[in-house]
């Protein structure tokens, strides 16, 4: 059986990257075809792969977002399929959009429809548009990107959703029904201190907007508690003037290695998560430390946190809600052990069986 593997693009390296690193670890023999590739991303994490990339490798539109995400599917359509059996899309916005003829099969891993284009297209039109003026164009080209994502969505045969809540999008926007499949985290790295915790909260993760950070300051200074952030991120500055501001205890670690990143998660009292993520890592690494979460009850954390026995989940924006769960959290005793067995549902050996049974399954 001849597999291929997609993936967008390799110009960062985050959760959607480590699952492409996974589907390469399981089919070794596989090339992976990307619109563009980060020569240095690929020796560090995929040293050992075939890498096909498209004209936009080379194109200077690479360098300008818009200009870049225009030229996407055109990128995804160039490659030739010719003679595989299988075609594995990782997407989180343009991979599903592979073109595969009859005889060979196309699964695609989502990690979900392109939300700029679906959940933040208002926000985005003002943010990228930056005038009034320039909106109807905005709206022009993001309606003509839509149109191309509902009509390549089509060519998929076999939908996965990296969580329920992804595979809800899916059904909405492409009217097609998807398995879960949740991402595989390395639940054997994260593993439980027999150290006493603090009283601290920790989060981990980069420092923009999406993260809700300060949203996590603001709580923690209304409640009185210590916060300790690792990451970097361009809302750095912005957040330490708040936490100046609002007068709340909060240590900016920075870039942290994985080691530090273990110990801060085996002795923290909690471990806070204000995002509203299509899955969500950081909350699943806490708990496989037996660290409670705090987390908003939106998205993949709704499904990762078991309200009441792995953490509490808070269902509004609200500081004050959040001040009020965290306090609660600190306050609370937990059975580490059952929080540590939650995390064990979303391990790689797990991802491994079920992609293995569905990939098998298409043929």
């Amino acid at each position: 059986m001849r597999i291929a593997l997609v993936h967008d693009f390799i110009y960062t390296w985050g959760g959607a990257e480590q699952v492409l690193k996974e589907l390469h670890q399981l089919y070794p023999e596989a090339p992976i075809y990307t619109a563009q590739a980060d020569a240095r991303l690929v020796q560090a994490h995929l040293p050992d792969a075939t890498i096909h990339t498209s004209s936009l490798q080379h194109s200077l539109a690479r360098h300008h977002s818009l200009t870049r995400l225009s030229m996407m599917p055109r990128a995804v359509e160039e490659f030739d399929f010719s003679g595989f059996d299988v075609v594995l899309s990782s997407s989180g916005a343009f991979s599903h959009g592979v073109i595969t003829g009859p005889s060979t099969r196309h699964i695609c891993y989502c990690h979900s429809p392109m939300r700029y284009a679906w959940d933040w297209h208002a926000e985005n039109a003002r943010a990228w548009a930056g005038s009034a003026l320039l909106r109807p164009v905005y709206a022009a080209w993001i309606h003509r990107l839509r149109t191309w994502d509902q009509v390549s969505a089509a060519r998929v045969d076999t939908w996965v959703a990296n969580s329920q809540t992804v595979a809800d999008r899916i059904a909405t926007y492409y009217r097609a029904r998807a398995e879960v499949c949740f991402p595989p985290v390395a639940v054997e790295r994260y593993t439980p201190s027999s150290s006493s915790r603090n009283r601290t909260v920790y989060t981990v993760g980069r420092l923009n907007r999406p993260k809700r950070l300060d949203l996590l300051i603001r709580a923690c200074a209304q409640a009185g508690l210590e916060l300790r952030i690792a990451g970097r991120g361009p809302e750095e500055g912005n957040l330490r003037k708040l936490a100046h501001e609002v007068g709340a205890q909060v240590h900016f670690l920075g870039r942290v290695s994985d080691h530090e990143n273990l110990q801060e998660m085996r002795t923290c009292g909690v471990f806070g998560f204000a995002a509203e993520e299509d899955f969500g890592i950081t909350p699943v690494e806490a708990q496989a430390c037996g660290a409670p979460v705090v987390a908003y009850g939106v998205g993949g954390a709704s499904e990762t946190v078991i309200d009441g026995e792995t953490g509490i989940l808070v269902h509004e924006v609200d500081p004050g809600a959040f001040a009020s769960a965290l306090s609660s959290a600190l306050d609370q005793t937990w059975d580490h052990s059952r929080i540590r067995q939650n995390a064990e549902r979303f391990s790689r050996e797990r991802f491994a069986e079920q992609i293995r049974r569905i990939v098998n399954h298409a043929v």
